[in-house]
């Protein structure tokens, strides 16, 4: 038995693209398709633009999320999909809400968990297929896809990756709900973890941590996103890019100070071993001619 069923997707950010792609090749498993866009101003691209043009493409009835959606949703045999969606919907409007989440769950339940991920250095990342709860990311699931990973690796070839797997999972999701199969696969939630939400102080580096965990940081808090910030006793700045180097014995260690210069760019002491950076800009965009040798980040 096949159900035939309506669909609102709300759709955000480059992962959001990727599941409407997958939506529109499988465009006979649902009678009635509607996008809702959100956007997200602390991204570089939120791809709502993208999302638009794709629906148009298409002919796919879509509205903005910041027209207001009152009365705009009927009752009926109506299901939501929310993909990189960071608000909140009205579950007893849908007969369910499956929420695309970026980890493997019950790890990371939360926020941002695939910046999480990469600044601890798991080696496989992915994204899980759930029913929305009251509780955030605690429901049955519907289906996990993973990637591996090997680093360095910068965010955005992470969401790169971990895209194509929203593409999978979509398929799979939309097989589920066809065949009418029940929701039965419950969560350990003694396996359960956290990632919790991050604002402008997560984007400062600690230069108390590691130098790997130093540069997993700055690759994963880079474009889409506003990048690793520092700051010295005259200026702001914004790390591109860094190289973890083996530590020294230094016998009075100040994590944060320059303590040589390679090639023309400084190396500074972390929590452990050095981290040499080979990017780095001021608020205006500038790339720092020189930097004193006493120089110490904050």
């Amino acid at each position: 038995m096949n159900r035939i069923f309506i669909l609102d997707a709300y759709l955000q950010g480059q992962k959001g693209r990727a599941v409407l792609k997958a939506l529109v090749s499988q465009e006979g498993s649902y009678s009635k398709l509607r996008v809702i866009i959100g956007t997200d101003s602390k991204v570089k691209n939120d791809y709502s633009k993208e999302i638009e043009e794709e629906c148009l493409l298409f002919d796919i009835q879509y509205v903005y999320f910041r027209e207001g959606l009152k009365n705009k949703i009927q009752p009926g045999n109506r299901f939501a999909m929310a993909v990189g969606w960071q608000r909140i919907i009205q579950l007893d409007l849908y007969l369910n809400v499956i929420v695309f989440h970026d980890s493997i769950l019950p790890k990371y339940r939360g926020f941002n968990p695939l910046v999480s991920a990469l600044i601890n250095g798991d080696r496989e990342v992915g994204v899980t297929a759930l029913i929305a709860t009251d509780e955030y990311d605690e429901g049955p699931i519907l289906g996990i896809e993973t990637v591996p990973i090997t680093y360095p690796i910068k965010i955005f070839e992470a969401i790169e990756l971990v895209s194509f797997c929203y593409e999978k999972l979509t398929l799979r999701v939309l097989d589920v709900i066809t065949s009418c199969d029940s929701y039965n696969i419950r969560q350990d939630d003694s396996q359960a973890t956290y990632s919790l939400w991050r604002d402008e102080k997560d984007y400062y580096i600690d230069w108390t941590r590691s130098a790997a965990e130093i540069e997993r940081m700055v690759n994963a808090v880079g474009y889409p996103y506003d990048g690793a910030r520092c700051q010295d006793d005259v200026s702001e700045y914004i790390l591109s890019d860094g190289i973890a180097l083996p530590d020294v014995i230094i016998e009075n260690r100040m994590p944060g100070k320059i303590i040589f210069f390679k090639s023309g760019n400084p190396v500074v002491v972390c929590g452990d071993g050095l981290l040499k950076i080979t990017g780095i800009r001021d608020r205006f965009s500038k790339t720092p001619s020189f930097f004193k040798f006493r120089t110490r980040f904050l």
